[in-house]
């Protein structure tokens, strides 16, 4: 099993991440790993967990500023005297 690097790590999109995380857990699952190699598994796993997050919250921060920006728009401005 190889482990990828924290630049590595921060390269991957979420689904990548995601799928790397679900072969770590297979893995797990599958048992035949020496100590060092489940102690290095759980370390990717847990900054690929970080990474996810980090994704998540960027993507609802994107969200919630696009609902904002929208309802600013659909405000009704008076019109002006004329």
């Amino acid at each position: 099993m190889t482990f990828l690097s924290v630049e590595k790590i921060a390269a991957l999109s979420f689904e990548e991440a995601m799928k790397k995380l679900e072969d770590i857990v297979r893995t797990f699952e599958s048992g035949g790993l020496t100590l060092q190699q489940s102690v290095s598994a759980y370390e990717e796993g847990m900054q690929l967990r970080k990474h996810c997050d980090t994704l998540l919250k960027t993507a609802k921060l994107r969200m919630e500023e696009v609902q904002r920006n929208a309802q600013e728009t659909d405000v009704v401005m008076p019109l002006s005297a004329s």
